[in-house]
Parts: C-alpha cells; sequence; structure tokens
C-alpha cells in the first residue's frame, strides 16, 4: 500500500508538473499559432530559415541536377526519353522547364520554389488537423511544423555537408498535391465535389512520380473508412458515387498525358515503353542484405525525426493521457496512411532516403 500511494502521489506531481509546462509553452507560443493568418506567417519564415543554407549551392545532389538540366534540355527542343532519359513522368521537367524559361540560372529559383512547396505542404497539414478538431490548434500547429522541420533538416543524418533534404527533389514537390488531396478529403468526405477535388490534386502528383499511386490508394481507403464508420451500408450508393468519382478524377491528367502522348507526338511506342514496360526492372540487384539496406534507409530518415519526436514527446504523452480529442476514424485513416506510404519506397529494391519522405506527412499527423 505505502508503494501504491507513493507512486501514485509521485505520479499526481509529475502530472501537476508536467501540465504546468506545457501551459507555460501554449501561453508562449500563442502568438505564434492563435489565428490562420499567424501560423501561414510562422511557417514561411521558418521554412526559409531552415532551407537558406542551401540556396547558394551550386549541387546538392544529382536528382535536382538532372530535373534542371532536363528542363533546359526540354526548352532546346530535345525530348524526354528520347534525347535523355528517366523513368519519371514528365511532371517535374515541365516545371524546371518554365523556371529555365523564366530566369538565366534556374538553381536559386528552383529552390525558392521548393521552399514554398514544402511550406505550403505544412500549412495544409495544420489545416486539415483543425479540419478534423478545430480545437486542437496547437497540435495542429506542431503537426506542419514537425514536417516543416523533418523534411528540411534530413542532412544532419548524414552531416550537413551533403546537404540532403535541403534540394529539390520530386517528394518535395508531389507530397504538396498529396496532403492537398487528403485535406479536401478530409475536409468534407460526404461531398462529390470534395472527393473530385481530392482525386484530381493527387492526379496532379502522379504526373510527378507514380510513388503517388500509394497515396491514391490509401486516401481511398481512407474514403471508404469514414464513410463506413458514418453510414455503414445504409448509404452504400453514395459511397459507390464518391469512389467513382474519386477515382476518375485521380487518373484524368495520367489519361490526358496519354491521349497527348498518342495523338499530339510520334513518341507513343517510347512512352509505352518507358511508361509501362521499363519501369518494373527499375529495380534491378541490391547489392549486400536487402534488409539491412532498408534498415539503414529507414534510419537515416528517422535520424532527425526522432529527434523532433523527442522534444514534442511531452505534448504527446500529455495528448494521450487524456481522452483523445480524435475520432477513431481519423486516427485509423491517418495510421493506414502511414503504413502504406512506408511500404512503398521498399518495393524498388532501392533504398534511396528520400524515398522514405513519402511517411512524413502521416508520420507529421
Amino acid at each position: 500500500m505505502f508503494v501504491r500511494d507513493h507512486l501514485l502521489h509521485t505520479f499526481g506531481v509529475f502530472k501537476v508538473k508536467e501540465l504546468k509546462f506545457w501551459s507555460t509553452v501554449s501561453a508562449l507560443l500563442t502568438p505564434l499559432y492563435r489565428s490562420p493568418k499567424s501560423v501561414f506567417f510562422t511557417y514561411l519564415i521558418y521554412a526559409f530559415l531552415a532551407r537558406f543554407y542551401g540556396f547558394f549551392r551550386s549541387v546538392i545532389n544529382w536528382d535536382e541536377t538532372t530535373y534542371l538540366l532536363g528542363g533546359r534540355a526540354l526548352n532546346q527542343g530535345q525530348s524526354l526519353y528520347v534525347d535523355f532519359w528517366d523513368f519519371k513522368p514528365p511532371g517535374v521537367f515541365w516545371i524546371t522547364a518554365g523556371i529555365d524559361t523564366l530566369f538565366e540560372e534556374g538553381i536559386v529559383p528552383f529552390r525558392i520554389l521548393g521552399t514554398l512547396v514544402v511550406f505550403g505542404t505544412a500549412f495544409f497539414l495544420y489545416r486539415l488537423v483543425l479540419k478534423v478538431n478545430p480545437q486542437e490548434k496547437l497540435a495542429a500547429f506542431f503537426t506542419g511544423l514537425f514536417y516543416l522541420s523533418a523534411i528540411s533538416f534530413q542532412s544532419l543524418s548524414f552531416g550537413i555537408g551533403r546537404g540532403t533534404g535541403l534540394e529539390v527533389n520530386t517528394e518535395h514537390l508531389f507530397l504538396f498535391f498529396s496532403v492537398l488531396g487528403a485535406y479536401f478529403l478530409y475536409a468534407r468526405h460526404q461531398k462529390v465535389r470534395n472527393a473530385a477535388l481530392a482525386g484530381l490534386a493527387l492526379g496532379l502528383g502522379f504526373l510527378i512520380k507514380y510513388f503517388v499511386a500509394f497515396d491514391m490508394l490509401a486516401l481511398g481507403l481512407v474514403l471508404i473508412l469514414l464513410h463506413w464508420e458514418e453510414y455503414r451500408l445504409k448509404n452504400w450508393p453514395s459511397l459507390l458515387l464518391l469512389g467513382l468519382t474519386f477515382t476518375a478524377c485521380a487518373l484524368l491528367p495520367f489519361g490526358l498525358l496519354n491521349a497527348w502522348y498518342y495523338f499530339g507526338t510520334d513518341l507513343w511506342e517510347v512512352w509505352v515503353d518507358i511508361t509501362y514496360n521499363s519501369g518494373s526492372n527499375y529495380s534491378g540487384e541490391s547489392k549486400g542484405l536487402p534488409i539491412l539496406k532498408m534498415l539503414d534507409a529507414i534510419g537515416n530518415v528517422f535520424y532527425f525525426s526522432g529527434i523532433v519526436s523527442a522534444a514534442f514527446i511531452g505534448l504527446l504523452v500529455s495528448w494521450f493521457r487524456k481522452k483523445s480529442p480524435v475520432k477513431a476514424p481519423y486516427l485509423k485513416g491517418w495510421l493506414l496512411w502511414f503504413v502504406i506510404t512506408l511500404i512503398a519506397p521498399m518495393l524498388p529494391g532501392k533504398w534511396f532516403t528520400h524515398y522514405f519522405y513519402q511517411v512524413f506527412p502521416a508520420f507529421s499527423l
């Protein structure tokens, strides 16, 4: 009895001190998160401060360089998949071609664009949390802040000189569309218009990288889950309409791209070979033990993320000790999204760290 009472007393004192600590933190941060406008400017300033270090470096990694050179090649009249080659869809090269058209040197403008896209992704994550529970302003604020930190400070995993995370890779770009789609879906999942907007956003992201298909799968299942929790089988025609609308709009941009290659160019056969045949051979042979490479990549990704998580662990503990303010279907949906996007980078057999950035939105939530 004595031990039990002592433990209860100790735990009670700890809990009181913890609540006082987080009350103080909340009071200090209130000016930063009290309104969407203040969060908007806080995120914007933080995004530029976090990523400014990489703006003026000539080379961070070969992926970013490839995209910039590819965009310039398009402006010089060369053809993607013929004069220069990549497995990816043309979306990222269209973006860099636009930058090359507007600016003599595209490196800094491309990284500024990447910063704005990362900022926009974080802001929509914040808005998503508020849609689920408008009372959780502090949790919503930390969700976006965590995403900004995790995706910008991956350089610490490898040493600051290498700068991984500060470059602009396809993940930085397409995750904006994935989160935008999730925002539309969670905002009013029972509305056909929102299902259409969510699908269209994901479809645009698919033009940047095919891995968005896993976000499509995850969020499609989330749509089913949310509808099931609310209606069960009572309103299945509505679910069928929502599902068809979501799927059709998600496939629309890629369908139009295929139509353009078929009717507007003489590269249809090349496009089919690259898109539908060669991509399946990308994995090749992986040197070393695959499980070790996988764990190494996951460890690199979550190196800094773990540091950020530890910094907010008290907030999470406080959040889960009381009754969770987030309804079960939303928690299940976020977990489902996280698991599916964690599996996605493992499939090609190439354990590149930036592949695992795709888990960051669900992980942040």
